[in-house]
């Protein structure tokens, strides 16, 4: 299997720039996610020109991805119809109700939008307000160890 040289660099040069800007945005930790490790995997099959890594990632990726997509779509689009249908009497909507649930949906809809959407600045990580969280960070800061005297 010959892989045109164009393509390897095309993709390298993209994986070469996406690497700093979304872990820049998301943080590493986000690399470990199917998605992500599979634009590095594919970086690494082109140029090893390797037929066991597309296929890994043929089946892993495409399968698992295509899994998440279907049930993403499910959860946004089909469960809001069944509950509605379900809540709904067994008489024709009003047209208040259906404008109300059309209203409702939509909200969602903006909240997902804003909550989830990459164009949006997220922040990197939630602020620590518990308790125990504070007193390890700052046990780890000043490298105190805690004693636990014996019974």
């Amino acid at each position: 299997m010959r892989i045109p040289l164009w393509l390897k660099v095309v993709w390298t040069a993209c994986v070469t720039v996406w690497i700093p800007l979304y872990s820049r945005q998301y943080g590493l930790q986000n690399f470990l996610y199917f998605c992500d490790l599979g634009n590095l995997f594919i970086c690494a099959g082109l140029w090893l020109e390797s037929p066991l890594i597309f296929s890994w990632q043929a089946t892993g990726l495409l399968l698992f991805q295509a899994l998440f997509t279907i049930d993403l779509a499910g959860a946004l689009v089909i469960t809001p119809v069944v509950i509605l249908w379900a809540e709904s009497s067994r008489q024709s909507l009003q047209r208040w109700e259906l404008a109300e649930s059309i209203a409702i949906f939509t909200c969602a809809c903006t909240i997902g939008l804003i909550a989830f959407s990459p164009l949006i600045e997220q922040t990197h990580q939630a602020p620590r307000t518990d308790l125990q969280s504070r007193f390890v960070v700052e046990s780890l800061r000043t490298n105190q160890r805690l004693i636990v005297p014996d019974k």
